[in-house]
């Protein structure tokens, strides 16, 4: 039977000939290169669970999703859009001279160019769904990319085109996947043509205001610069507005809403946050909140999910838990999730718990280094569980 591996390897192989047949128009060979990719798909679903079964699922409705499309497009005749084909090495040779003596800028857009968008933009959306947890704010990027594309769909058919704000708010507790969910829809925006770029720039209070006037405009607008056909990622955004009228965190809020209005066209502002806090800070200006019409809620994981964050840490790392240890770090965590306050770290929780737990297995293993096993090594035993009582130290690590 043939490996995990081998069969992924015969799957990219496959795959990625599809993809470069389509880009050159060769849309029968690329729909037998995409049945190969599905049959290996179909083995690599069989073969696994969680999250990778997960993604290997999303990889077969791309491709089936692929196939349905080239089976529409080899349908229709020729004179109606369809696939055409030439007969002979004369046609075939003819057609290749034409592509040659087309410029960049004269290249008409193709079918092919809108299937390797859609695979873009799938490709960044699977990230999003591979991601734990966080069921409702999937759903809403889901919701913005449908929108958009049939937006785009309408300007297409002449319909005038809605200039709808893509700025939004992220409000949420600490370690939620806030920055994260940034870098995709990033790479969203910019397979769906919305921005040139598609780069995120992580800035706050402290990178955005200087401490003497006329000073934070300028330092303002260097980070918009550089943020310009991308994501302009304003981490506790909240800090801009809570020193009062005459603080300079005002006039960081006013170079970036002139800039939101000036670069509409290649620039997205992301203000994130606590939830009460970004309120407050919408309240602060009334600019702001007729800007950020999109705003994503961001829930906290529970103890199921920061278990599976948890596992994946410790396959990352190369270390197994015992059935008691296993038992002891979910005990931990339900015990972290149910006491949890408005600070509650989430994922950067878990992580806390987990250095914590890797400090206590090392000062267990060294009481006998050269003496332990390679198992022994690996394993986290229920010895290295700290106390419930121990749990609230680290979440001051936050």
């Amino acid at each position: 039977m043939e490996s995990k591996y081998t069969i992924k390897s015969k799957y990219d192989v496959a795959y990625n000939e599809a993809l470069a047949l389509i880009n050159s128009n060769q849309l029968v060979e690329a729909r037998e290169a995409f049945r190969r990719a599905m049959e290996c798909s179909v083995q690599l679903i069989e073969m696994s669970f969680g999250t990778e079964k997960e993604i290997y699922t999303s990889n077969a409705r791309r491709i089936r999703d692929y196939m349905t499309q080239i089976d529409d497009k080899l349908s229709k005749p020729a004179s109606a859009g369809g696939a055409a084909y030439a007969t002979d090495k004369t046609k075939t040779e003819e057609k290749k001279e034409e592509v040659k003596t087309e410029t960049a800028e004269e290249k008409p857009r193709t079918d092919a160019d809108e299937l390797l968008e859609s695979d873009e933009v799938a490709q960044a959306l699977d990230k999003l769904m591979a991601l734990e947890g966080l069921h409702s704010v999937k759903e809403e990027v889901k919701k913005l990319v449908a929108q958009i594309r049939v937006q785009q769909r309408r300007v297409r058919e002449g319909f005038p085109e809605l200039k709808l704000s893509r700025h939004m708010i992220f409000r949420g507790n600490p370690g939620t996947g806030k920055t994260t969910v940034a870098r995709i829809m990033a790479d969203i925006f910019r397979a769906l043509g919305i921005l040139s770029k598609g780069q995120l720039v992580e800035v706050d209070r402290g990178s955005l205001v200087a401490g003497y006037v006329g000073q934070t405009a300028i330092q303002t607008t260097e980070k918009i610069n550089e943020a310009l056909g991308g994501i302009l990622f304003v981490d506790e955004a909240y800090g801009l507005s809570t020193g009062g009228s005459n603080d300079f965190g005002q006039e960081a809020i006013n170079t970036i809403l002139k800039a939101m209005e000036d670069h509409r066209d290649d620039l997205v502002v992301i203000a994130a946050g606590y939830t009460d806090e970004m309120q407050v800070f919408l309240e602060s200006n009334s600019g702001l909140a007729s800007r950020f019409t999109k705003k994503i809620t961001f829930e906290d994981y529970d103890a199921e999910s920061m278990m599976r964050i948890f596992q994946s840490m410790c396959k990352k790392s190369s270390y197994v838990l015992s059935e008691e240890a296993e038992q002891g770090v979910l005990e931990c965590l339900e015990y972290m999730h149910e006491t949890r306050t408005r600070t509650f770290g989430n994922a950067r929780s878990v992580r806390n718990l987990f250095e914590k737990i890797l400090e206590n297995q090392i000062m267990r293993i060294s009481e006998d280094v050269e003496g332990a096993s390679t198992e022994e090594l690996a394993t986290i035993e229920i010895d290295d569980i700290p106390a419930l009582e121990e749990l609230s130290d680290l979440e001051k690590q936050d």
